[in-house]
């Protein structure tokens, strides 16, 4: 069959692909005319005139114009399938994918038609039968991107990971394609890295970094965790806050060290939920994006956002512009993430978070840091060594049995549960110690109540006594509705119900050295004396 134009070269499908070669596969110049065929060992194997091309075509495709697009648009499809670089993601849209390489979306009949160049010998033919060339029309190249019905011969793929990862039955991805079955189909990128039974390096980092108790030092790890597993638990991930009391701590350290190998983007912080809406959007049509920060948020008072409390919870997210253009969706397989040093997070976001925070007093320009400079330095260089100690952690606590932590409860049930008995099989305590405490602290309500339990701990008072210690202190104002606040018996009865609907929940005080008192409300029927019975609250003291 004549499919072509002058040509002065032979192009072998398997040339440098190392399979055996096949009778589509070798396009041959014979009296100036390409022709496609001719067997393995056949002497049209041999007719190798001087090489042109400077790409190597890995396929033949032929386009009849005349012909109805579905047998078109397959055949163009199997072409696609057999390059070994053409992929199709859970929406059917066409991934470039390459080991080494940077994911490419083949979204536009252009970027179709560049891939095709490079690794499909095309020949078009019109509604004749007549050669026209190499090129396909937009019109059809447009309608072959817009079916997904033509193109299932290209290989799915559900997830592309720039590093080793885990299936749902805990085998280990390997470079390239990786095939565990339905929604378990990994595309990873990089090269493999091999786990260490040793968190050697993971501990040296904790111990070097200025956290302010061991709990967000172990959260840190567990980020690191989540991240290298997140494509398992689906709008079912924390929120990682990283707090810091002043500048310079190191959270971006902190947050360099969680992403790892992991493509890491920042967004810059608005007021406005669509401002922020809109910057994530465009970020995440790019399918290789792993975490997403909101960076160095500052901000007076509670930091809320509608859109990431709905973000970090849907399973797939479905994303659109404020303007109604660019809707883009995909898995929820990304870890969301935030720095601040000022104002806290709304009760919300905390709920969802596995919080870290970082403290230090002094001179933090007379601090010596033992590992050198964090960010430019030790995690740069021995960021594979961290991958390859957290894939050793995840390879011992599943040749332990893969226990799960349930010590902690949290919305967040399988993730927290998973990670937590990680941690625990490779000695790292404290996980999640922090985030009640957290949470108590920026509920104003629960806030107020860790006010009151510091002026009268292990006291019993009636509510009418506790009346006296609000309105003294002038906590009635922020836990009191104004309604409310004239009558001191329509006060104690609102406050009596405000404890009696926290009875047994724990509230904090922190003093001025940043030290916490730790309270359980407690609810008693009791007498006095002689008198009548009656109902007093109590803030307990309890151990840390």
């Amino acid at each position: 069959m004549k499919v072509g134009k002058k040509c002065e070269a032979l192009v072998h499908q398997a040339a440098d692909h190392g399979n055996e070669p096949s009778q589509q596969g070798l396009v041959r110049c014979v009296g100036g005319v390409m022709r496609v065929g001719g067997a393995a060992g056949s002497d049209d194997a041999h007719e190798v005139m001087t090489a042109c091309p400077l790409v190597t075509l890995s396929d033949t495709a032929v386009w009849e114009e005349g012909q109805h697009p579905a047998p078109n648009s397959l055949r163009l499809a199997s072409a696609l399938a057999r390059t070994g670089f053409m992929f199709r993601d859970p929406q059917d849209r066409l991934l470039r994918l390459e080991s080494g390489q940077a994911p490419e979306a083949i979204a536009a009949p252009v970027r179709l038609q560049a891939a095709l160049d490079a690794h499909v010998y095309v020949e078009v033919f019109n509604a004749n039968g007549n050669f026209k060339g190499h090129r396909i029309r937009k019109c059809d190249l447009e309608l072959f991107l817009a079916t997904p019905e033509f193109l299932q011969p290209i290989p799915a793929v559900n997830i592309v990971v720039n590093h080793n990862t885990f299936s749902k039955n805990w085998q280990m991805t390997t470079q390239g394609y990786n095939e565990f079955g339905p929604g378990q189909r990994f595309f990873q990128i990089c090269e493999d890295i091999e786990p260490r039974p040793q968190a050697t390096l993971v501990r040296s980092f904790i111990e070097t970094m200025d956290f302010d108790c061991r709990a967000s030092a172990t959260n840190t790890i567990a980020a690191a965790l989540i991240r290298l597993l997140r494509h398992r638990w689906q709008g079912q991930k924390p929120f990682v806050p990283i707090t810091a009391t002043r500048s310079h701590l190191g959270k971006d350290a902190a947050l360099q060290f969680i992403a790892g190998p992991g493509k890491w983007v920042d967004v810059s912080w608005e007021r406005a939920d669509w401002a922020v809406q809109n910057q994530i959007v465009e970020l995440l049509n790019d399918p290789h994006i792993a975490v997403v920060s909101l960076g160095n948020v500052r901000a007076a008072g509670s930091i809320a956002s509608a859109f990431l409390e709905r973000i970090v919870t849907t399973p797939h997210l479905d994303l659109q512009k404020s303007s109604g253009h660019s809707r883009y969706q995909r898995p929820n397989d990304v870890l969301f993430a935030a720095t601040a040093n000022e104002g806290t997070f709304s009760a919300d976001l905390l709920n969802r978070a596995w919080p870290i925070n970082l403290h230090r007093e002094g001179d933090i320009a007379e601090r010596e840091c033992p590992l050198g400079n964090l960010r430019n330095e030790f995690l740069p260089t021995y960021c594979m060594a961290i991958e390859g100690e957290l894939l050793g952690m995840i390879q011992n606590w599943r040749d332990h049995g893969q226990p799960r932590f349930m010590e902690v409860r949290h919305p967040m049930t399988d993730c927290t549960q998973i990670i937590g008995g990680i941690l625990q099989v490779n000695g790292f305590q404290d996980f999640l110690a922090n985030w009640g405490q957290t949470r108590a602290l920026i509920d104003p309500v629960m806030e107020e109540l860790g006010m009151m339990a510091a002026t009268h701990p292990d006291t019993p008072l009636t509510a009418m006594e506790w009346v006296r210690v609000i309105r003294r202190t002038g906590s009635v104002n922020r836990l009191i509705p104004k309604e409310f606040r004239k009558s001191d018996q329509r006060v104690a009865e609102c406050l009596g119900k405000l404890l009696s609907a926290r009875a047994g929940m724990v509230v904090y005080s922190e003093n001025d050295e940043r030290e916490r008192n730790r309270y359980r409300i407690a609810k008693h029927r009791s007498r006095m004396g002689q008198g009548e019975a009656r109902v007093r609250y109590a803030f307990e003291t309890e151990e840390q």
